[in-house]
């Protein structure tokens, strides 16, 4: 297992996160990312965006991008869990 300083956040809705999740991530739906940008700009480290499989994460990274906000798109969940 990688071991992780940077907050993962799943961009996949609850229901998606609910059936299976990286363990430490928190569940921020890729439709609410921008009600969360005051919290996100307060992670110690830029977080890990992932997803179910590569897509959602890469439009999470642009958006929090385009908000001055710096991640990394992780691609799937399963890869950090």
């Amino acid at each position: 297992m990688k071991k992780i300083q940077s907050q993962i956040i799943d961009v996949r809705n609850a229901d998606e996160f609910n059936k299976g999740h990286a363990k430490g991530s928190i569940n921020i739906p890729i439709n609410e990312l921008a009600n969360h940008l005051e919290e996100i700009r307060q992670m110690k480290e830029p977080p890990i965006v992932v997803c179910g499989g590569g897509t959602r994460n890469k439009k999470a990274q642009e958006l929090l991008k385009e908000n001055g906000v710096e991640a990394t798109a992780g691609g799937s969940w399963k890869s950090f869990s």
